[in-house]
């Protein structure tokens, strides 16, 4: 399994999350970390309380979700 940790900056809380999975997960677990701020054309947090927006920005950037 493969699991990605967003967040705005990749500088923290990505990172923390990247290693504990890594850290905890069975070995053919892997977990990478990346930012997120620079890829989207509005804020995060403008987008979290509208789901068509974020869903029509995830698909412009090409992001998977589940």
């Amino acid at each position: 399994m493969k699991v990605l940790f967003l967040c705005t900056g990749n500088s923290c809380r990505s990172i923390l999350g990247e290693a504990t999975f890594n850290r905890l997960a069975p070995p053919t677990w892997r977990a990478m970390s990346a930012r997120i701020e620079a890829w989207l054309a509005l804020p995060l947090y403008e987008l979290a309380h509208d789901k068509a927006k974020l869903k029509t920005e995830l698909d412009r950037i090409g992001a998977l979700t589940a």
